[in-house]
């Protein structure tokens, strides 16, 4: 009984060892998405956050960047095999229905039951909801003046098609993954969502952050002696009573 068991077990592994490989791939990328996208708006950051008065909005922008680099360097410290070895008695006490394997040092479940598609459906079916309200809003205001959209809601309306398609193609992704692939690849897409979600979220905060600095007339930014150029993002023609900071 037992020589049957170790053979399972064996056989699972081995069944199981391509996806483990991709997802610790898969798991890197993502950290490494996450990490190459705060230094590259570290300087932003700096002038538009940091040194901004504490409110809510910025705890949880410094929450969201901490936990996702934090989070996802834990989860990779883990796939990546630096951690200790675990025993049976560690992980049946956090998972009952979880062994552990010393052939492969991975969590075997005994036990798997596929979860809802409403953990991807529902928050689609929100982002959906709140894209198609922010750009009717836009179309009620480009009806009513065409030539002068405020910048607010021109940055809205860029920004949230951007991250409502990037998000759409990323849970999609993980739908695929989820329902299609066998369950050894459930968490392949996890971690990239994770990256993906925190980078379009802080991205497009940032932007918005830009644009109230501009509509309170401070150009520089904060402390910087080099007056900020026009941001890229906003039109060059004149928008909503704005017009392009001349040199």
């Amino acid at each position: 009984m037992a020589s049957s068991k170790t053979q399972t077990l064996i056989e699972f592994v081995i069944e199981a060892a391509p996806a483990v490989r991709a997802t610790k791939f898969m798991a890197a990328a993502s950290l490494v998405v996450a990490l190459y996208d705060w230094l590259l708006c570290l300087g932003d950051e700096v002038e538009l956050i940091y040194f901004a008065p504490w409110t809510l909005v910025k705890v949880l922008y410094i929450f969201i960047r901490v936990v996702t680099a934090g989070g996802l360097m834990v989860v990779n410290y883990h796939l990546a095999g630096f951690r200790p070895k675990l025993s049976d008695t560690t992980i049946t006490s956090m998972i009952p229905i979880t062994k552990y394997s010393k052939i492969g040092h991975i969590c075997v479940t005994t036990r798997f039951i596929r979860p809802s598609g409403a953990i991807f459906l529902s928050p689609l079916v929100l982002e959906t909801v709140v894209f198609a309200m922010t750009a009717f809003k836009v179309y009620q205001a480009a009806k009513i003046s065409p030539t002068h959209l405020p910048p607010l809601l021109h940055v809205l309306f860029r920004d949230g098609l951007v991250y409502y398609v990037v998000i759409f193609c990323a849970r999609t992704l993980c739908i695929i993954i989820f329902f299609a692939l066998p369950f050894q690849f459930m968490l392949l897409g996890i971690n990239f969502l994770w990256a993906i979600v925190a980078t379009m979220i802080t991205r497009f905060f940032l932007n918005l952050r830009i644009v109230s600095r501009l509509e309170e007339g401070d150009f520089s930014l904060g402390n910087s002696k080099n007056v900020r150029e026009w941001p890229s993002f906003l039109p060059t023609t004149q928008i909503g009573g704005w017009q392009k900071l001349q040199s």
